[in-house]
């Protein structure tokens, strides 16, 4: 005598997608569903996985601006995407984002413009100041859209140091990227010297350098000794306020520093640099979701793990792609990923200046790094 299975019915009862309020049961399970619930309820709860976690909601609203508002440029999507993404966990973001929402900073296509304006002019100098404080004056914000900063990221800086007393006592130059050329870095240590009116002495001068984790310090003095220990022989110093090294030998150490990834050319010490040393930069159709995808991705932390990856692009997908009427991205997708990885390091980095306990000691006045300045 055979025996009859007991029938099974779906472990979500009441919320079962297909209950039958008449019969008030869930719906029953195949005999092949090993699951203790439907294949309905398990298609839901995957849809549901793939939804836009919580804590990147306002990633993904910026995000989603981003293409609407046609932003292509790289050093405008990646600095402004970190701040989305680190808005809801760090309070002093958080502060300067509710800046933002105030009517008169809410949408300023333009920051210079807004310094034109007499009832913009304070808030949107105060607004700019906090957010250049906030990424260790890596970046600039350059407008914002409906209350998203859209930041600016620089690819190096210049510190002027100014001593005890009155005058320049040295030049910090910090280069991040690779694409920075040796004639623009001469050019705006150039142009800060005369907005100074500081002497170029010819003949001498002190340049010395740092490599840190994620870019290179080049420290330029004047030379203020006028005997060489070597020999006893003597250069007599000019009259006036030392003066400082020629804007192409401040060139030329930067280039020989900066080296080349070109094979059978020095290599240098580009490896702590980010970014490409030539070509175009990513287009926005793949950075932006790339950047997206790293967030969502633990970080960058679990992007080896191929159906992290999948669930990734799904998410991208669901609430960015498709959001703005763009193709969606098969989960197989090999240039998103690799998008991903080439923005890693310049986002590392912003991430890494939102965290003041890594900053040590007094930057002096900064100046210069500003592509647009404000």
């Amino acid at each position: 005598m055979s025996s009859v299975a007991e029938a099974r019915y779906c472990a979500n009862g009441e919320q079962c997608v297909r209950f039958d309020p008449a019969a008030r049961k869930a719906d029953k399970l195949s005999r092949y569903n090993r699951q203790s619930v439907c294949e309905a309820c398990q298609r839901r709860e995957a849809i549901r996985h793939d939804e836009t976690p919580p804590e990147h909601a306002e990633l993904f609203r910026v995000a989603r601006l981003l293409f609407r508002a046609g932003v292509g440029d790289e050093s405008d999507i990646i600095p402004t995407l970190v701040f989305a993404a680190n808005v809801g966990e760090i309070p002093d973001l958080r502060d300067i984002s509710n800046l933002a929402q105030k009517p008169l900073l809410r949408d300023i296509s333009d920051g210079v413009a807004a310094l034109d304006d007499p009832d913009r002019r304070e808030a949107w100098t105060d607004f700019s100041v906090r957010v250049r404080e906030s990424f260790d004056y890596l970046v600039a914000p350059e407008g914002t859209i409906e209350g998203a900063p859209i930041l600016h990221q620089n690819p190096f800086r210049l510190i002027l140091v100014e001593g005890d007393h009155e005058g320049l006592e040295e030049v910090n130059i910090d280069v991040f990227e690779r694409s920075v050329q040796p004639d623009y870095v001469a050019k705006k240590y150039e142009e800060y010297l005369k907005k100074t009116n500081v002497a170029i002495d010819p003949s001498r001068g002190r340049i010395s350098y740092k490599v840190y984790e994620r870019f290179i310090r080049i420290v330029v003095q004047p030379e203020t000794i006028s005997m060489d220990r070597a020999d006893g022989r003597i250069l007599p110093l000019q009259p006036g306020p030392p003066g400082f090294p020629d804007p192409l030998v401040v060139a030329g150490v930067y280039s020989v520093l900066r080296g080349s990834r070109t094979k059978g050319k020095f290599v240098g010490l580009s490896s702590v640099l980010v970014g490409r040393e030539r070509g175009p930069s990513s287009p926005a159709d793949y950075l932006i979701p790339a950047c997206v995808a790293w967030y969502v991705a633990g970080r960058g932390e679990r992007i080896e793990q191929t159906e992290e990856r999948h669930r990734a692009v799904r998410i991208v997908n669901q609430g960015l792609l498709g959001p703005c009427g763009k193709e969606p991205l098969p989960e197989s997708s090999r240039t998103l990923w690799d998008t991903a990885r080439n923005a890693s390091g310049a986002i590392g980095r912003l991430e890494q200046a939102l965290h003041p306990q890594k900053r040590t000691g007094d930057l002096g006045q900064v100046f210069g790094s500003f592509e647009k300045p404000i």
